[in-house]
């Protein structure tokens, strides 16, 4: 399309659309001007059409963004729950006992919760690392330290039974029985956990198959991590044990 505009000395100057935002010569003043459409033609000028997508990109429909929520608060929530289940069914049980725990296992009873905590943390990591596998998540640490938190004291009450026996208010058989009970609840309050309180990046429960992948690979970490351990410190012993002399061998 041709057009003309006006130069800054009044003299009107001929150009094409293709020239727009080039620099043009006054005929007249010899001096450089921008080409530019003038207002009347910009006003009903049509924009310009958009660039083609390729067809693959295309087929894409436009998702709106939305908030999406983490359950930090039913989290703690539930493993509140859980720790506080476990000290007071603890307490309850073993009342009788406790002038005798108290002040001879004073150091043990204040590491249970330190071992605990530090439990879940190690648990934690190997939960992320599971749901990034399974679910391709990156689960928060939080999330994940009180799902882990949660299911340590709900294992920990589930093995009560066990503790029951050498202070005789359970027979081996009766804590064997209800071992098995307690142990089964346990773990299927650990699948319920996992298939529905771990939710993918759309705030979504995970479900019951990812559940119960995420349970069994972060049980393999576990017991990868135990044999390497156990590897690692019958390696060290070995070496000290053949550096030590024998007692009594001459020098």
């Amino acid at each position: 399309m041709t057009f003309k505009f006006h130069c800054t000395c009044g003299q009107k100057v001929s150009a094409t659309d293709d020239m727009i935002g080039t620099t043009a010569i006054c005929p007249r003043c010899r001096s450089g001007i921008v080409v530019q459409l003038p207002p009347e033609l910009a006003a009903t000028a049509a924009p310009a059409a958009p660039p083609k997508l390729p067809p693959q990109l295309a087929r894409v429909r436009a998702v709106p963004m939305a908030v999406v929520s983490r359950p930090v608060g039913l989290l703690a929530l539930a493993a509140a729950v859980a720790l506080v289940l476990l000290i007071g069914t603890a307490a309850f049980l073993f009342r009788a006992h406790l002038h005798e725990l108290v002040p001879y296992n004073l150091p043990v009873l204040i590491g249970l919760p330190i071992g605990l905590a530090v439990g879940s943390a190690i648990l934690a990591i190997f939960l992320r690392l599971a749901v990034r596998i399974v679910v391709r998540f990156d689960l928060s640490f939080l999330e994940a330290w009180l799902v882990a938190l949660m299911i340590s004291a709900v294992n920990a009450l589930s093995v009560i039974p066990a503790a029951l026996v050498p202070f005789h208010m359970l027979s081996p058989e009766q804590g064997g029985k209800l071992l098995v009970l307690t142990a089964s609840g346990g773990l299927l309050i650990t699948i319920v956990t996992y298939s529905f309180l771990i939710r993918n990046a759309l705030g979504r429960p995970i479900g019951i198959g990812r559940g119960i992948l995420t349970y069994l690979l972060q049980i393999v970490f576990i017991v990868v991590l135990a044999g390497i351990i156990g590897a690692i410190g019958t390696l060290v012993g070995t070496f000290f044990l053949h550096r030590l002399k024998p007692l009594g061998s001459p020098n």
